[in-house]
């Protein structure tokens, strides 16, 4: 055997060495919307709709009601659902450091009731952030979620 020869392969160091370069591209992909991409309403009203949605096929399935709460006046980066029989409560926080209230007057609270498919009152609830234009969650009375620059 010769003194030049060596084996096949990685050394521990380089395998460390990688791993650590990849866990550091992958957090930061994880973290780059909410840390490095700042707040952006858009994108949280569209997250927002999506959320409601799900809400809505999960009540449609399960056969329970839901209040949909949010506050209306104050501005917040919590949305809650309180779920009927059982009671549980549910919590939408923002993903893109935006704040959510309610863009009309008429109360806080928004049921949805499955067997009639009805959300009463409808909702518009406002997505905004300093800086930047704001967007709208726009729930009909039927619980079909849209998004849009208007109200």
């Amino acid at each position: 055997m010769s003194k030049t020869s060596r084996r096949a392969g990685f050394t521990f160091a380089e395998v460390l060495i990688s791993l650590i370069v990849l866990s550091v591209i992958y957090a930061s992909s994880l973290f780059s919307a909410n840390s490095f991409g700042g707040a952006n309403p858009e994108k949280e009203a569209k997250s927002l709709a999506q959320w409601f949605s799900g809400l809505v096929a999960k009540a449609n399935l399960s056969k329970r009601s839901f209040d949909l709460i949010c506050p209306n006046g104050a501005k917040t980066n919590v949305i809650r659902v309180e779920w009927h029989f059982p009671t549980e409560t549910e919590k939408y926080t923002a993903v893109f450091n935006c704040l959510f209230n309610r863009y009309e007057s008429v109360g806080y609270r928004s049921r949805y009731t499955p067997q009639w498919n009805s959300l009463t009152p409808a909702a518009t609830i406002k997505v905004s952030a300093p800086g930047v234009r704001d967007h709208y969650v726009i729930i009909s009375g039927t619980a079909r979620a849209r998004t849009n620059k208007s109200p």
